[in-house]
This record gives structure tokens, sequence and C-alpha cells, in this order.
């Protein structure tokens, strides 16, 4: 399934990053829409045990993606994948006691979130 939306910086530095990462490590290079799966199936039986400020609030600077704040893009993610990202969004929206979560928060969220873990950072309550 086709999703456009507009990712923070940050979004995209990780984005970047973990693309990069790939080529020298395996030699492919892995879509944006691969990446963003890969983060979120990766928290997403942990959600109710993450600690969702600490992840919103931590920053993240790689040094990858220069260029706008904010840029769009098309991630090609799987039916599963984008089911998950709805799941998260009711749950964002009670746990931030918000009006509404935009798919492209959760995947911020996901991406800083899985990135954090990666890099031994806590993001447990």
């Amino acid at each position: 399934m086709r999703v456009q939306m507009s990712l923070s910086k940050e979004g995209r530095q990780i984005l970047h990053k973990e693309q990069r990462e790939n080529f020298e490590k395996e030699g492919t290079k892995i879509t944006y829409g691969f990446i963003a799966g890969k983060s979120i199936k990766s928290i997403f039986e942990e959600r109710e045990i993450i600690d969702w400020f600490r992840v919103m609030k931590y920053s993240i600077e790689t040094g990858e993606g220069e260029g706008a704040e904010e840029f769009s893009t098309i991630l090609n993610l799987e039916t599963s994948v984008r089911q998950e990202i709805v799941v998260l969004q009711v749950y964002l929206k009670k746990y931030f006691a918000a009006a509404r979560v935009h798919a492209a928060f959760v995947v911020k969220l996901s991406l800083k979130a899985h990135e954090m873990k990666k890099n031994g950072i806590n993001i447990y309550i």
C-alpha cells in the first residue's frame, strides 16, 4: 500500500542513516517504506511499555539528510504495517490525550524509538 506523508527532518535523517548503513553492510539499497515498516514492527508489541514522552523529547541528530525541515515522501507499506500504524494512532492519541495523531507522527516516533533502542538508550517506562 502506497502512503504519502510529510516527515520531519528527524525522520528524514533516520531514514537516510538506516539506508546508508544497510548499503554499506549488505550492499543493497532498501526503501524508506521497508525501513519504516521494520521500525514499526520492532516496537509495535512493546507500545504499552514504551515511555513515548521520552521518545518524543529525545533529539536525534545523525547529520544525514540535509535540506528542508520536512519532506514529502511516498512509503510503500505492507497492509499489516498500515494496520499497525492505525492501532498506534489510536493508542498514542489516548497516551498523549491528543485530539488527533497523524500517521507521519507515528512513523517518526517509531523511527526514533527503534533508533534509540538500537543504540542502547532506554525507551521503557
